[in-house]
């Protein structure tokens, strides 16, 4: 794969990522900063880079977290990306 093909791949994949997040943001109404902190989560970012990356504080962070989980019903951030990843397949059936 070329540079420009490799960059078009990668676009693509943000684009369908975003799209991703809007439909978990509806689904579960979450706030803005929650579907973020979700993204962070889903491309496996610690909660200190989370922390980094949106310029919050770590404590912050583990509340968003704990706000996901509670609206998810996920008792984990494991359980989390399992409960997007079924929820990304029901959608696909």
């Amino acid at each position: 794969m070329n540079g420009q093909a490799s960059a078009v791949h990668v676009v693509g994949l943000l684009a369908e990522l975003v799209e991703k997040l809007l439909e978990y943001k509806a689904y579960y109404q979450l706030s803005v900063r929650e579907t973020e902190v979700l993204r962070e989560i889903l491309l496996d970012h610690s909660i200190s880079e989370i922390a980094e990356i949106l310029f919050i504080s770590p404590r912050t962070v583990k509340f968003h977290i704990s706000s996901l989980l509670r609206k998810t019903g996920a008792s984990s951030q494991r359980r989390l990306r399992r409960l997007i990843e079924e929820h990304d397949q029901f959608l696909k059936a």
